[in-house]
């Protein structure tokens, strides 16, 4: 049987990232980085945001990424309409939608990038989806 390894990337701040590793024997390798150090690709993004909130870092629901190319986020409501779309990584979702905010809950992101990374041809579609809280 082959060990598992999991790996979980925290945003601790805006621009320094950890990475946690954890394998099946329970080691544990933490790695932490700032964005300016990584030449690799990746994309992360969080579950929840308040417009309204205190933290500017939680107040747009947007990526925190590096060397990625060919971006586009789509944000549904729990009916499947349309609330937001972008192509732009760094424009992310206000919790409003035609200028009035959206109820509180959750709404369904899909994410597609290519990755790039530094020095290297652009990498397979990645496809994310999940789901975000709008908190009050």
């Amino acid at each position: 049987m082959k060990p598992r390894q999991i790996s979980i990337l925290f945003i601790l701040m805006a621009g320094i990232v950890c990475n946690l590793h954890a394998k099946d024997n329970d080691v544990v390798l933490v790695d932490f980085f700032t964005e300016s150090d990584s030449t690799e690709s990746f994309l992360t993004i969080s579950n929840a945001f308040q417009p309204n909130g205190v933290t500017p870092q939680l107040t747009i629901f947007k990526p925190v990424y590096k060397n990625i190319t060919g971006y586009n986020m789509v944000i549904y409501n729990r009916w499947g309409m349309l609330i937001f779309e972008s192509s732009n990584p760094d424009k992310g979702w206000n919790g409003t939608y035609k200028g009035d905010a959206c109820p509180v809950g959750a709404y369904v992101y899909v994410i597609t990038y290519y990755p790039m990374p530094l020095g290297g041809p652009k990498g397979e579609k990645v496809v994310k989806m999940g789901s975000v809280t709008l908190l009050e």
